[in-house]
Order: C-alpha cells, then sequence, then structure tokens
C-alpha cells in the first residue's frame, strides 16, 4: 500500500462522510494530517470523529453543498479561521494545492 506523508498538511475532502471521500480522509489522517470534512449529510458528519477515531484536533466535519457557491464560499471563510488548508481532495479523488 502506497504511504504519503501529510504530517504538518491539512486536506479538505469533499463527501468524506462515506465512501471513498471516508477513505481518503482516513487514509490522510494516518499519515499524519489534518482533515477538513465536507459532506451534506449531517448525520454522517456527527458520526464522523467516532467512525474515523480521530483527534478533535486533527479533525473537522462541516456540513457543505459543494454545489452552492455561497455555501463553499461561507465555509471557506470557517474553514480558514480554523485550520490552514494546503491540500485539497475532492470526489474523484484528485489531489491538488489550492
Amino acid at each position: 500500500m502506497n504511504t504519503y506523508d501529510f504530517n504538518d498538511h491539512v486536506a479538505i475532502v469533499t463527501g468524506g462522510g462515506q465512501g471513498i471521500g471516508f477513505t481518503v480522509a482516513e487514509r490522510i489522517l494516518a499519515s499524519g494530517g489534518r482533515v477538513a470534512v465536507w459532506d451534506i449529510d449531517t448525520a454522517l458528519l456527527d458520526k464522523l470523529a467516532d467512525n474515523l477515531g480521530a483527534d478533535p484536533d486533527r479533525l473537522l466535519g462541516l456540513n457543505v453543498n459543494i454545489a452552492d457557491l455561497s455555501a463553499v464560499e461561507i465555509r471557506c471563510g470557517c474553514r480558514a479561521r480554523k485550520i490552514r488548508q494546503d491540500r485539497c481532495v475532492d470526489q474523484q479523488c484528485r489531489h491538488r494545492r489550492p
């Protein structure tokens, strides 16, 4: 299995409440990173920290509909105050710098 060093890095993972996004968030956390999970399912977000077994200082779950530009802009402002983002992983697992 490939390993990556995400120490001192933060990633936003869209659709991270379940499926591929959840697995990506899990791998980033296991690789030392911090993760902001954006998902529209608040029930999944409520269980996210328990499901990932993550330290709350390394995981932030936010209710975001990425199809709504204004919601993304609002969350970007909220996220910027909470954590410093330097990686973004979307549902298609494209990895890029913002």
